[in-house]
């Protein structure tokens, strides 16, 4: 599975209001459903309010295998799919390492799809 259990279930469960998501698959979806994925992912807003004062912020592991992603940050087993920053399986304290993490895996997949974009307009 390319995306953690839960993260599918979240996604599938905002984009689509299903209440049995952990049962829905990929393979099952309708073009239509794919749409509403796409636009609840590009549209997620998170507000922040501050951060704590316990020193528990922490980069938390979880996300996707970097063994599943090429140095571009491009998942290997569906083309022009990329997973950056928090996205990726990481894992330490912080201290400026998950944003420079962030950002550089950002600034890696950006490129790539600048590069692709490219092509396909010159092609």
């Amino acid at each position: 599975m390319l995306l953690p259990r839960r993260l599918w279930a979240r996604v599938v469960t905002d984009a689509l209001n299903a209440e049995e998501s952990d049962s829905i698959l990929w393979s099952q979806l309708t073009n239509a459903d794919m749409r509403d994925i796409a636009l609840n992912m590009v549209s997620f807003q998170v507000d922040t309010c501050g951060k704590s004062t316990h020193k528990d912020e922490f980069v938390t592991a979880g996300g996707v295998d970097l063994k599943q992603l090429t140095k571009h940050f491009e998942t290997k087993t569906v083309p022009n799919l990329f997973c950056i920053g928090e996205c990726t399986n990481v894992d330490g304290v912080t201290g400026g390492f998950n944003f420079t993490a962030c950002w550089s895996s950002g600034w890696h997949a950006a490129n790539r799809i600048v590069e692709l974009l490219t092509a396909a307009n010159n092609g």
